[in-house]
């Protein structure tokens, strides 16, 4: 996945999420069941975005964006895993 480099580009990303979350899933042979966990969105919920027929909570957004780009998602809360050991190694102690 390319960076943004306008909001255009952002505007596209969100209209083409659902195509993309589903290849996303189906190059990885992931079920639905697996993509939830791994994001904290529902089964139903995911089931009806990836059809179009359903919208999704920025947190879920943010979740099935992350897992798109294949960034790590704390499936309990939709928040971005953050490695503490890389975070605080460059830190003086």
């Amino acid at each position: 996945m390319t960076g943004l480099t306008s909001y255009t580009d952002l505007l596209d990303l969100v209209d083409n999420l659902p195509m993309l979350v589903r290849e996303s899933r189906r190059r990885r042979v992931l079920t639905l069941r697996d993509v939830c966990a791994q994001t904290g969105v529902s089964i139903n919920t995911l089931s009806r975005f990836e059809r179009r027929i359903g919208t999704v909570t920025s947190d879920s957004l943010v979740a099935l964006i992350r897992f798109v780009a294949d960034l790590p998602v704390d499936a309990d809360t939709g928040d971005p895993e953050t490695n503490t050991a890389e975070t605080n190694s460059g830190q003086e102690g």
